[in-house]
């Protein structure tokens, strides 16, 4: 299983768990938990960059 498929599978289980019933079109839904979960794995790339910046470069301003 990719991360890309692993953040699918989260982000549609936290939805459905969280969406009364039938509160959805399943033919539009799939093409939404792939958008949430592309944004979860460009968030983590991005996360995982500025990790390495601290450990390398110092320079970097504050991040909350």
């Amino acid at each position: 299983m990719t991360d890309l498929d692993h953040f699918a599978a989260a982000a549609l289980t936290g939805l459905l768990a969280n969406m009364p019933n039938g509160a959805f079109e399943v033919s539009d839904f799939a093409g939404s938990i792939y958008d949430i979960a592309e944004a979860m794995v460009a968030e983590r790339v991005r996360r995982l960059k500025l990790n390495q910046m601290d450990i390398f470069d110092k320079t970097e301003p504050n991040r909350k």
